[in-house]
């Protein structure tokens, strides 16, 4: 893989049914940059996570790291600690980032040092129950 430029950081506790999501859906998309999962999940949701990072892993660059008991923020600062992107953004296991306005977002802070931050547009979406 090429170097990223950007890490996408991203904490679970036992939803691996919306990071399974998450990393098919950047697979698909063919996000070229890196993604560390920080999980505080139980074994069940590990082991499902593991199998989906295996499969989906030579697409994606991902880096895996158990969070047991530690909590979203705790879990978020032991993975800004291997942060080693000029980029980082923090994505709940629930949301979506569309590749090609990330590189967008580089490609401008890229050319403009006097900004430290990047973002695009954004859309949120409900379902009625």
């Amino acid at each position: 893989m090429s170097k990223a430029l950007l890490t996408i950081i991203t904490t679970t506790f036992n939803r691996s049914d919306f990071l399974i999501r998450l990393l098919n859906y950047f697979s698909d998309t063919h996000y070229k940059h890196r993604i560390d999962i920080g999980d505080s999940s139980d074994a069940f949701h590990v082991g499902r996570t593991k199998e989906a990072i295996k499969k989906i892993g030579k697409k994606l660059e991902i880096i895996y790291m158990q969070c047991p008991g530690i909590g979203i923020n705790g879990t978020q600062h032991k993975l800004m600690q291997h942060v080693n992107t000029p980029y980082v953004a923090i994505l709940p296991d629930d949301d979506f980032l569309v590749p090609s306005g990330l590189d967008k977002c580089i490609e401008f802070l890229e050319n403009n040092s006097d900004y430290v931050a990047a973002h695009g547009y954004g859309a949120i979406f409900a379902f009625r129950p």
